[in-house]
């Protein structure tokens, strides 16, 4: 016992000192945006734009009623080469937009003509007279209109809207009078922000938040240094959420500006919550070389579970083929949410595991966990147990002396489930504790890692789900809140949650192929980039993914729903890209379909529900086909991995034998396409993942032209 003590003093002050001998950064995943001078139309808080934060914004001034007559852009009158007046004269301040200022019309004339045609949204003007001044419209040498401003309105600010089109202007009266403005908006009211990058960057993805109740349009333009503007994209102002978009083609830009139209109506202002931009890689960054993964694919994929596999029995009374039985066809690996409160009432309630089968657990008399996890390693799983508490089952205001009660509970459940029965290979601190006190929860972390620590120093230690990309996520799963310093050294890696849901242009959250440059999979760079910059040495863990779909008997009908084929093929490829990534052991989420209504998460199982007696869907037979397949194999390396066709090279560690997995990146899965890979060989053997349909082939050139869709299928090579 004190040996294992100091074992953990030394491991923990050797691998310390070694990360305080860099510059330590919490930060180091995320990818920041270009920096830009920001400058407005009008408005306060133009800071707010790029602050980071979501729910901060710019707001403008409101262009109308009055707002729009000192705007250059909006009154066409303060631009003075925009016509000639006669007789000739300084008429400035009748123009200037300041209606404090004034012109004597000595003889009480005044004709301008305009270069162009002006469509005359609103007229404004400001006049004092002895006698009436009449105002004439022009078009192409005829009068459209005539406004008539007598005495009584003298020093008042009048304006008229949609006076139309006009070439031509003339103020006449029988006595002299002051001008104090006119003012003519020619355009729809607009304000705007523009970024100024100070050189020209290649810009390949928007985000932003730019939502706006008040607004027609919005629009983004962008130039180089020339300020020449080009439109580069139409944004919806009625997507509330932060919406990310990659551009089809990135654009060389120095300047990028937003306008947004408002109607011509009082006191309407727009607004920018946040905005940034990216190269083609946007927030994720671009993704690393490609390295051989350490494990094969039945010791790397896994699914995720609970106590009786849906039957509210324990799994050694379930029929014959059913949980452990039935998902062992799909995947060796498995991964356990293991409620605390289960376990426990308190954290000051002492826990002795060895008695469950007499006594059960502290909290729960009849629990014994050997029972159902020794069920499920017989039937061949190794077990992830993930130590589930949250605010809603097990409040973070029930720890008390945080750091001692976290060690015992641990210590215990490592000495009898690592050490004693020799059922648990990996355990992880928490599962989405996100709402916890980030204080009491690095306190448990702490704790429970010691206390593991204290019994087995091969066991995998893992924290609760974590990202490295987004500091404001909605989540409150920034990792800097929950990982120090002190406590990586007693971590085996980084754990995080991934599901590719995305709000689209148009506002709503929908389910996106795992190739999409938005999809969350490639938030594994912002870990790797943490870990490396910080010199961890760590592996990544995904121990939750997956997509829902209907199947099973089962609808789905949220937003974020996919069909059942598609489900079994994004999953097959979205888990082919997180090994590629370098992702050591994934999830999915989750087992079967839980008995509710659809809602996310509700349909993302490889089996219908219990209420639909646990029906395969097409992914559970993907998967199931694919372990049969490549179950002996480890990722080696990428192929091709680009818009046309993704192709894995998975090699036999023992044989040497080497294999190829490949698929179109695309969202229609049953359409076809020849595509080439960098192959002169055809393969012996093609087994497409569904169905029995052989892509063809032929050799074109040192090519290899395959028949592929969006359904992964395996080129086998004797």
């Amino acid at each position: 016992m004190i040996f294992r003590e100091y074992y953990i003093l030394f491991l923990i002050l050797a691998a310390t000192q070694r990360i305080n001998a860099q510059q330590w950064n919490p930060d180091a995943g995320i990818i920041n945006p270009y920096k830009a001078r920001v400058t407005v139309s009008s408005g306060m808080g133009k800071e707010k734009i790029t602050d980071g934060n979501r729910g901060s914004y710019w707001q403008s001034d409101n262009p109308l009623p009055y707002g729009w007559l000192s705007r250059l852009g909006l009154n066409a009158m303060l631009n003075t080469g925009n016509f000639t007046a006669s007789p000739k004269g300084n008429y400035y301040q009748a123009f200037d937009g300041n209606t404090d200022t004034k012109s004597e019309i000595i003889n009480g004339y005044l004709e301008l003509k305009f270069k162009k045609e002006l469509p005359v949204k609103i007229f404004s003007v400001k006049i004092n007279c002895s006698d009436t001044v009449f105002i004439d419209f022009y078009l192409k040498g005829s009068i459209t209109g005539t406004l008539k401003i007598s005495p009584a309105n003298n020093y008042r600010l009048l304006s008229f809207k949609d006076i139309g089109a006009i070439d031509n202007l003339i103020f006449r009266s029988k006595e002299r009078f002051s001008l104090f403005e006119a003012a003519l908006l020619d355009t729809a009211p607009y304000e705007y922000v523009v970024f100024d990058f100070g050189r020209k960057r290649n810009t390949g993805w928007i985000a932003g938040r730019w939502f706006n109740d008040n607004v027609e349009t919005v629009e983004i333009y962008y130039a180089g240094e020339n300020k020449h503007w080009k439109l580069l994209k139409n944004l919806n102002p009625k997507a509330v959420a932060y919406t990310h978009i990659p551009l089809e083609k990135p654009v060389e830009a120095r300047y990028i500006k937003v306008v947004f139209t408002l109607p011509a109506e009082d006191y309407r202002k727009a607004q920018l919550w946040e905005m940034e931009f990216y190269d083609r890689y946007g927030p994720y960054g671009k993704p690393p070389a490609a390295q051989p993964s350490e494990l094969t694919w039945e010791k790397t994929f896994g699914i995720n579970t609970i106590w009786g596999w849906g039957y509210n029995v324990y799994s050694d009374m379930i029929p014959k083929g059913t949980g452990a039985g039935l998902f062992i066809q799909a995947a060796k690996e498995v991964r356990s949410y293991h409620r605390l409160d289960w376990d426990i009432q308190s954290p000051r309630k002492t826990i002795d595991f060895n008695n469950m089968a007499t006594a059960g657990t502290q909290a729960n008399k009849w629990l014994n966990w050997d029972r159902e996890y020794g069920n499920w390693k017989q039937h061949g799983f190794d077990i992830d147990v993930t130590l589930m508490f949250n605010n809603s089952t097990f409040p973070d205001t029930l720890w008390k002396d945080t750091y001692a009660e976290s060690y015992s509970y641990a210590k215990a459940f490592a000495n009898h489930f690592v050490n004693g029965k020799h059922l648990i290979s990996a355990i992880e601190i928490g599962n989405e504790p996100w709402e916890y006190s980030k204080t009491v929860y690095r306190e448990i972390i702490k704790g429970m890692s010691e206390g593991i620590r204290s019994e087995s120093r091969n066991v995998t230690i893992l924290p609760c789900a974590v990202q490295a990309f987004n500091k404001y996520s909605d989540n409150n799963d920034y990792i800097s809140g929950y990982i120090t310093p002190e406590i990586i050294p007693l971590l085996s890696g980084l754990n995080t949650h991934i599901y590719n849901y995305v709000f689209n242009e148009a506002g709503n959250r929908v389910a996106v192929r795992p190739e999409d440059p938005k999809a969350a999979v490639w938030s594994v760079n912002n870990l790797r980039r943490y870990i490396d910059y910080n010199d961890l040495e760590k592996d990544i863990y995904v121990t939750e993914f997956g997509y829902d779909s209907d199947g099973g008997n089962e609808t789905c009908t949220h937003s974020e729903c996919v069909s059942e084929l598609q489900q079994a093929a994004y999953g097959v490829r979205m888990a082919m890209i997180l090994w590629r990534l370098g992702v050591k052991k994934m999830f999915w989420y989750y087992f079967a379909n839980v008995d509710y209504d659809s809602f996310m998460h509700n349909r993302s199982g490889l089996t219908s529900s219990y209420r639909n007696k646990f029906q395969k869907k097409k992914s559970f037979n993907t998967f199931k086909k694919l372990l049969q397949i490549i179950g002996n194999y480890r990722f080696e390396d990428i192929l091709t991995e680009n818009n046309e066709v993704y192709a894995y090279i998975l090699k036999n560690p023992e044989s040497g034998k080497k294999i190829i997995i490949a698929w179109r990146p695309v969202s229609e899965i049953n359409e076809f396409k020849t595509v080439l890979l960098p192959l002169a060989t055809v393969p012996d053997n093609i087994i497409p993942l569904i169905g029995n349909n052989k892509p063809e082939t032929e050799i074109t050139g040192n090519k290899l032209a395959i028949n592929l869709s969006g359904m992964p299928a395996v080129l086998i090579f004797e």
